[in-house]
């Protein structure tokens, strides 16, 4: 799982951030939150004329717990796992020190406004932050129909492992390969199935275990269907924008399966901005099968997911065909001279 840094002020902006970050943790997402408020020198204002440094020091360290203070009972109410840092010092380089000291995987921010303009200077901070830290930043909207979106590469998975490394890097065009081509390989949906009747979420899984299993012999969809209901029940596998992403370990096969259905009518999921869902790609993968995979499958569809043009292709496909289409041209702008037909 993910360890996610969220940088805090005084504003509803870094709030929002940090109930997504709580979400993230309360489905299994994340492993802990790091909560850092940066705060300005005091020396380089007129308090310096009235403290010693210690003094100032301490000033700094109540004030950045002050305002950290908010975003640590919305992680106590979530029962998250989380840690604080009050630090002094510019912004941006603060920021990236933070992240690499703590060997986190993502940044968590909320957008400036929900005007056009406030989510420009968001995008810009998100991808300036990206340059700095190498990691990447998802911005969650001040509008909960926006969703969130997420700008870089895709997450690293631990400290002597990303995906930008010496396993699945990316090349000058930025297609990744080794490794992680192989993972992406597998996204291509085994199966298709579009305008289904599902009555609810419970429903769709069922449905969709027994067309997974209908292609491979002697897998029985019961356990199939309850290892996808089971997971649900930790926290929501929806992503938001009326997508979810159930998925499973599970017994009987070797390598992950994925299947797209799209719902004729969408179906509550409890996703973080409250939208019903009406398409899931199902993931199973072997229950014996190695964790760094299975995170590295997920964290790839996000990225694809987080890709506006993908998603409206994806919504415009008029039948599985042209679905299947739309993920074979995806994945192959990903990975270079690979043939997914």
């Amino acid at each position: 799982m993910l360890k996610v840094l969220v940088p805090v002020d005084s504003s509803e902006r870094a709030l929002n951030a940090v109930r997504h970050a709580a979400h993230m943790f309360k489905g299994h997402r994340v492993s802990q939150v790091v909560l850092l408020n940066v705060q300005a020198p005091l020396e380089a204002g007129h308090a310096c004329a009235y403290h010693s440094w210690d003094e100032l020091r301490k000033l700094e360290e109540k004030r950045g717990e002050a305002v950290l203070l908010p975003a640590r009972q919305i992680l106590d109410s979530a029962g998250a796992s989380y840690v604080t840092q009050v630090r002094l010092g510019e912004v941006m380089p603060t920021i990236s020190e933070v992240v690499a000291a703590n060997d986190c995987n993502a940044i968590v921010m909320g957008t400036a406004g929900r005007t056009a303009i406030g989510e420009l200077i968001s995008t810009r901070l998100a991808n300036k932050l990206v340059r700095h830290c190498h990691v990447p930043v998802i911005v969650v909207s001040s509008d909960p129909s926006r969703g969130v979106v997420v700008h870089g590469e895709t997450p690293r998975i631990d400290q002597n492992q990303n995906l930008a490394g010496r396993r699945g890097s990316a090349g000058a065009d930025g297609r990744l390969k080794g490794d992680v081509a192989r993972i992406a390989a597998w996204l291509q949906p085994r199966d298709i199935l579009f305008d289904v009747d599902v009555r609810d979420r419970a429903h769709a899984l069922e449905l969709a275990a027994a067309a997974i299993c209908s292609g491979a012999q002697g897998l029985d969809p019961l356990p199939v269907s309850r290892a996808l209901w089971r997971r649900e029940q930790t926290g929501s596998t929806a992503l938001g924008e009326g997508l979810a992403i159930p998925h499973a370990r599970i017994g009987g096969i070797t390598r992950p399966t994925t299947l797209l259905m799209r719902t004729r009518r969408p179906v509550p999921f409890d996703a973080p901005d409250g939208k019903p869902v009406s398409q899931l790609l199902v993931i199973v993968v072997p229950e014996g099968g190695a964790q760094e995979d299975h995170l590295q499958m997920l964290a790839l569809v996000a990225q694809l997911f987080s890709d506006r043009d993908f998603r409206a292709q994806l919504d415009g496909a008029p039948d599985a065909t042209a679905a299947a289409d739309v993920f074979r041209a995806a994945i192959a702008g990903l990975i270079p001279q690979r043939d997914f037909r």
